[in-house]
């Protein structure tokens, strides 16, 4: 009778010489964190709390996200109010100034600093060499405005 000869296919799959070991790490640490969120809370323990964006430990999770005020976008910007007359950009003050659609303290300030360093404005387009005043926030602006002649000092 003939011997058989064992076969590759037939043998125990092997890693080198070592024998295949399962690691019972992952159970392990499943068993642990079902542990912490079954039992954390007994005896004044503090609550572990697991969610899609993590682990909370000793905190509240995240508050819920209100998806309706997510999805309607950010909230509209407060209506803007124009000047009762026309500004003279030669004669306005700050807190005038500052009434106009896109200019906040620090433009107000950069358009008399602007004022005051070259004698006056000739023309209302010179506004847009003031440093943030581009030519879209020119064109929101230039309806307030006008320009009378300054005057000499």
């Amino acid at each position: 009778m003939p011997v058989k000869r064992p076969r590759a296919e037939d043998a125990p799959p092997s890693r080198g010489d070592k024998p295949v070991r399962k690691s019972i790490f992952p159970p392990l640490l499943a068993l642990i964190l079902l542990s912490i969120l079954l039992f954390g809370q007994q005896a004044g323990q503090p609550v572990a709390y697991l969610s899609l964006q993590g682990f909370y430990h000793n905190q509240e999770p995240p508050s819920p996200v209100d998806w309706k005020a997510v999805l309607q976008g950010p909230s509209p910007a407060p209506s803007f109010e124009p000047p009762d007359r026309l500004l003279d950009l030669n004669a306005a003050t700050a807190e005038e100034l500052r009434t106009l659609p896109g200019v906040g303290p620090a433009i107000a300030d950069r358009i008399i600093r602007y004022r005051e360093r070259y004698g006056g404005f000739v023309l209302a387009k010179e506004l847009m060499e003031v440093k943030g005043i581009s030519q879209e926030r020119f064109a929101a602006i230039a309806p307030y405005v006008t320009v009378e002649k300054p005057e000499k000092q």
